[in-house]
């Protein structure tokens, strides 16, 4: 489906700041709805907000006559509204229905992250909902899993959680959190979890219909009155109740990732960086803001040359060391393989079968398409690595392993080959991730019906695969 809309996200302060009206901690607070809320019984400090099966979304009439009212009054609000806003002015649309929920502080590191606490501080260890006691269990699985070369960010155990940035949390979210989970969660509770990952994945892909956002609607209320359930009134948290609009969002103004704020997240860190010190930030921010952007322009004006040849090489953000160019968006990685690999008779054996005669090739390991790095299975050298990979054979998608890459060395043919064998796979909680059952017989393909490289999830004996959910977002 397609959106026309006007956007604008922010975090939830700046949010309440823009639109005049109460922060999340007060009532009628949320942005799109007139929910009350309530103090939790606990902590007056604390608001809550309680699940509720029918919501009254904020409509452009109900805002005028609320405006109306605290206008004419001398309260300080009514609900929620405190007063006009120049926002509302300059929008043709409705200014709630064009604000967005940002993903970036609601759902990574707003609900992922308190997911976690409830589970794992030992504040909490005496509750039913606790896996205090497994700590040790989900740091060795989140630690040993051996994530793609555009994962940025590696993983860190849940005793660090404070130290866990945006990135690390969609990740862990999207396709670790139910592979290093199940197993050890209780079944209700681990049910649970699977609504919102379903839910928000939905949401967040690249490809949505008006079907799928209706049901991630359906899903994403039936995890919150769930939620409150297991853990109880005093965690349903403003960011939780923001899960009922999410799919409304969706519908007005596009996926997720959209409108989430990682852009200006990075942003706000590169401009923090040209500030040295304490003091006048301010002004060496606007002093080195030129040479922050317009570096690229200053370099392609460098004459051809060692130093334009090392500024382009430095200011790139990969580090591969391309040795051929097959075509624009096609690169081979690093050398070729000095020995016979494990797989040259099998190559040899297909590449007869289709060229019809014994062909020379030579076998390497990484190949650079559409911006994404492959590697085989027997590559080891890098951190980050995932040989499992979504493919694209004449119209019959399927998950594979790469076994080697292949550079057929005929006069007739200067092919790139890909030996990669089929995954058998099982339905595994989620659509975009599958549990590994077994693997077909390999066989060549070409390297242009590659589609994208997946998540490999090892927990213990078990292999799950995790397909991104859109490539916007593969950093």
């Amino acid at each position: 489906m397609g959106w026309n809309a006007p956007c604008g996200t922010c975090d939830a302060p700046a949010k309440a700041t823009f639109l005049n009206i109460k922060t999340f901690a007060g009532f009628f607070s949320c942005p799109k709805c007139l929910i009350v809320g309530e103090k939790s019984d606990e902590s007056d400090d604390v608001m809550v907000f309680p699940h509720e099966e029918s919501l009254e979304l904020r409509t452009r009439v109900n805002y005028d006559k609320h405006l109306e009212e605290v206008m004419a009054s001398t309260v300080d609000s009514v609900a929620g509204i405190k007063g006009p806003t120049i926002l509302d002015s300059m929008l043709t649309y409705f200014m709630f229905d064009s604000t967005s929920i940002d993903s970036l502080h609601c759902l990574y590191i707003g609900i992922t992250k308190q997911i976690f606490r409830l589970l794992f501080d030992k504040t909490f260890k005496g509750e039913p909902f606790s896996l205090h006691q497994f700590t040790d269990k989900v740091n060795s699985r989140l630690l040993a899993l051996h994530l793609p070369h555009f994962v940025q960010r590696v993983t860190l155990p849940v005793d660090k959680l404070y130290l866990w940035k945006g990135t690390l949390c969609r990740n862990v979210f999207f396709h670790m959190m139910l592979p290093v989970l199940n197993g050890i969660m209780a079944d209700n509770y681990f049910r649970n979890i699977v609504d919102l990952v379903d839910g928000v994945s939905i949401l967040n892909s690249d490809s949505i219909s008006v079907e799928d956002i209706t049901y991630a609607g359906l899903v994403l209320s039936r995890f919150c009155a769930n939620f409150q359930q297991l853990y109880g009134k005093r965690h349903m948290s403003s960011n939780l109740h923001l899960l009922r609009h999410l799919h409304e969002c969706v519908s007005d103004l596009g996926p997720l990732f959209f409108s989430s704020t990682f852009t200006f997240e990075d942003l706000n860190g590169k401009l923090a960086n040209l500030a040295h010190g304490t003091r006048h930030a301010g002004l060496q921010i606007a002093k080195h803001l030129n040479l922050f952007s317009d570096l690229d322009l200053k370099v392609s004006e460098l004459p051809e040359g060692l130093p334009k040849s090392f500024c382009e090489k430095i200011s790139k953000k990969s580090r591969l060391c391309i040795s051929e160019k097959i075509s624009e968006n096609m690169f081979i990685v690093g050398n070729y393989d000095n020995a016979p690999n494990a797989f040259c008779d099998c190559i040899g054996n297909r590449l007869s079968v289709v060229f019809g005669e014994p062909c020379n090739f030579s076998t390497f390991s990484r190949a650079f398409y559409n911006k994404q790095l492959f590697v085989t299975s027997s590559y080891t050298r890098g951190s980050r690595v995932s040989s499992f990979i979504k493919c694209n054979d004449s119209g019959h998608v399927f998950l594979a392993e790469i076994l080697s890459f292949v550079r057929v060395n005929m006069a007739f043919s200067q092919d790139v080959l890909v030996l990669l064998r089929e995954i058998q796979v099982e339905s595994f909680s989620v659509r975009h991730m599958k549990k590994v059952v077994g693997f077909a017989e390999p066989k060549l393909v070409a390297l242009h019906d590659l589609v994208s490289v997946c998540f490999k999830i090892l927990v213990d004996d078990c292999i799950y695969v995790s397909e991104p959910l859109n490539t916007f977002e593969m950093e």
